[in-house]
């Protein structure tokens, strides 16, 4: 019983960290992108 109700918790736990992951490369695509743009303009 308490090994099923662990590995539930462990499925889960692995599903939110896969989501927050994914929320995460978006992120740091949207800062990278940021970047991006601050450098081109204090280029010119």
């Amino acid at each position: 019983m308490e090994n099923s109700l662990n590995d539930e918790l462990f499925c889960s736990l692995k599903n939110e960290l896969r989501e927050v992951n994914a929320q995460i490369d978006v992120h740091s695509e949207k800062l990278m992108d940021l970047l991006d743009q601050k450098k081109e303009l204090s280029s010119n």
